[in-house]
């Protein structure tokens, strides 16, 4: 797999004199040259393009002028050593990897697991506390390991190791949080290489301002000048209808959109409903418009209030919805492709406020009209639709997400194959 190890991994002893060295003879440069255009290969390209497409992955990848980087590596050779030749978060998820690679040698942790049907509750003694609360310290997790009872100190190691796992907490232990923290630490250190792998691939960002959606996190980042300004719960795509990843620009937003259905949901789901009652059209505030079937502007439009337009050919946008009850749930793959998003209103202030100089109020009218109105932006905004089970924070603390279309494996194996 492409790692900074590979680079010593394929030099010999002879290799490493020829470094230290002064002069060099043609082959010689050959070489060394070889080797350093390798390394950069593996470690700031990762796999080929078309390796990665069949993952199902399509955001613009990264362009290397590996020329420039021996340039900037013959002057000064701790070039390769700084933080900005990769997306930040490559460089969190190599810090974490040190951290469970330590966790790995000192033996991990142990499977955990209860009885079918039984739950551990807040106040509960239990015999399997010591064990939960131990596992929970050697991730990281600041417990107290010499109680029996699920007291104050477990609950808040607990709540917050389910907040960084995209888990709703709720004050109980149960089978789902066991088997999450039975996931050996091995297949943890996997994962958050493979996530390093997926980093690679995006080029680093040179916009001041972006979105970004992580389709197994079920969360959009609003990022300005490398802050977050908003973050979202959103819904994405059913494992049968996925959510492509790829990355475009925000040119427009559409305020009391209509919703123009798709020739696939009129065929397999609008008509079949429309024969077994005829009045599905007028409780769904739908009509025919054009030889389509169209849904009319309001508060119950399967797009809500506002939409979030980038053109591309898989036709996925940012869009509101009053389906607000699935934002409760942990799991939210229930859209047919495009992204629901709980903040709607706020992603729409922040970006009227900056762009046209919108109030609040003047966003809520928008949306509350009634009538269709779209507004371009004057600058586009690029958008980011992602894919990683694994990411770092800052701290070293990672967050694992359920592989909801199953790619890890795809990916791990495509690593694994001769090269």
């Amino acid at each position: 797999m492409a790692d900074e190890g590979i680079f010593n991994s394929c030099l010999s002893e002879k290799h490493f004199s020829l470094l230290n060295s002064k002069t060099y003879s043609d082959e010689q440069e050959f070489l060394l040259t070889a080797i350093f255009f390798y390394y950069c290969d593996r470690v700031f390209k990762g796999l080929p393009t078309e390796d990665i497409s069949s993952t199902g992955w399509f955001i613009t990848r990264a362009e290397r002028n590996f020329i420039k980087l021996a340039e900037d590596f013959s002057t000064n050779a701790a070039f390769l050593e700084t933080d900005t030749l990769l997306i930040p978060q490559y460089y969190q998820l190599r810090s974490a990897l040190k951290q469970y690679r330590e966790m790995g040698k000192r033996g991990g942790w142990d499977a955990l697991s209860l009885p079918a049907g039984e739950t551990i509750r807040f106040g509960d003694t239990h015999l399997l506390i010591p064990k939960i609360s131990r596992r929970l310290y050697r991730e990281g997790y600041q417990v107290d390991t010499t109680g029996t009872s699920f007291n104050a100190s477990l609950l808040s190691a607990v709540s917050r190791y389910q907040m960084t796992h995209n888990r709703v907490p709720d004050s109980t232990i149960g089978p789902a949080l066991l088997k999450s923290l039975s996931i050996p630490v091995e297949q943890r250190i996997r994962s958050i290489a493979l996530n390093m792998e997926r980093c690679r691939w995006v080029a680093p960002q040179r916009s001041d301002e972006f979105i970004a959606v992580n389709i197994p996190a079920y969360e959009l980042y609003y990022i300005r000048k490398s802050q977050p300004v908003l973050q979202s719960k959103v819904v994405v795509g059913k494992v049968i209808t996925k959510t492509v990843v790829f990355n475009g620009q925000i040119d427009e937003i559409v305020f009391s959109p209509y919703w123009n259905v798709p020739n696939s949901i009129l065929q397999k789901e609008i008509l079949p409903a429309v024969k077994k009652s005829p009045g599905y059209f007028k409780r769904h505030n739908m009509e025919w418009h054009q030889g389509r079937v169209r849904q009319r502007p309001g508060k119950n439009n399967s797009l809500g209030l506002v939409k979030f337009m980038f053109p591309n050919s898989n036709n996925i946008y940012l869009h509101d919805t009053p389906q607000k009850d699935l934002f409760k749930r942990s799991e939210r793959a229930f859209s047919h492709g495009c992204i629901r998003v709980e903040k709607a209103r706020e992603l729409a202030v922040e970006i009227m406020q900056k762009d046209y100089q919108w109030t609040s109020p003047q966003v809520d009218a928008a949306m509350q009209a009634g009538v269709e109105k779209a507004y371009r932006l004057k600058r586009k905004i690029p958008v980011y639709i992602a894919y990683f089970t694994a990411l770092a924070d800052a701290t070293g603390t990672v967050s694992f997400y359920h592989d909801i279309y199953d790619r890890d494996e795809m990916l791990d194996s495509l690593l694994m194959q001769p090269r």
